[in-house]
């Protein structure tokens, strides 16, 4: 049976929560690709309480916990984590029963244009839906930054067919950037996600960004981008994102309406 535990970290401050949520999400880079007997392992955000993290972590068995707590990259997370916590409290689990993840999975990343027009958003929805049409729900996860657009609509789609969210936050602010008629939509996208991966900025800005495609593109195994194939109008745009996501290695699949303009 899996071995679990829930940590509940509190850091010194916001400056210090941000500091540690960079370290956790360096440390998540190597423990999705070396450790195959981590099922689990997801840090959360608590309402109300901005400076608490809690991790949920589940192993195959104790030996993979052992393992884990052996790797490189864990031991420096262990070795780096004080300088940013107040306090800190581990509760060890034994699994009775439940539903557990089903082998990797596939993870898909979003980009692309926002502000189009109703025309073509519907043609974009279309296209969305049928990206995911093949793929199993049950082992699939999405992730994105939830900005008004693609971005949101993808996650919608997912959510609606029992996928699971991931989301960048490119910046503290970010959500601030975003027109306020989205808000409700980002807060209810939000509270549903599984994870959620910081950069570690705070003003939204051209920098973030780009550091939000970044961490994104880091994350998946195909990035759907919705581009029309022209150049970024801002540093940080879908085709930036794209160019990074193809120059480390990463498959991009691009969905565009024949005829359509922005």
């Amino acid at each position: 049976m899996g071995f679990g535990l829930v940590v509940r970290f509190v850091a010194r401050d916001a400056a210090a929560a941000r500091a540690f949520d960079q370290l956790a999400d360096t440390t998540l880079k190597d423990i999705r690709t070396k450790e195959p007997g981590t099922l689990v392992y997801v840090s959360h955000t608590v309402p109300g309480e901005p400076n608490v993290r809690v991790f949920y972590e589940l192993y195959a068995d104790r030996t993979a916990f052992e393992e884990h707590e052996q790797q490189p990259h864990v031991r420096r997370f262990l070795a780096e984590r004080d300088q940013h916590l107040e306090s800190f409290e581990v509760t060890f689990l034994d699994e009775i029963s439940g539903k557990r993840p089903t082998g990797d999975g596939v993870r898909i990343g979003i980009t692309g244009h926002r502000g189009l027009s109703a025309e073509v958003e519907g043609q974009v929805r279309r296209l969305l839906e049928s990206s995911l049409a093949s793929e199993d729900s049950s082992s699939l996860t999405i992730v994105s930054c939830i900005a008004d657009g693609p971005d949101s609509w993808l996650a919608d789609v997912a959510l609606e067919r029992g996928a699971l969210l991931e989301v960048v936050t490119p910046a503290d602010h970010y959500r601030d950037g975003l027109p306020e008629w989205h808000h409700p939509t980002y807060d209810r996208l939000l509270e549903s996600a599984s994870a959620i991966h910081r950069t570690g900025h705070v003003e939204s800005d051209e920098a973030a960004h780009m550091a939000g495609g970044e961490l994104l593109v880091q994350q998946v195994d195909k990035l759907l981008a919705v581009w029309d194939g022209l150049p970024a109008r801002g540093y940080g745009g879908t085709a930036d994102v794209v160019a990074y996501a193809q120059q480390h290695g990463v498959p991009v699949e691009v969905l565009w309406p024949q005829g359509a303009h922005r």
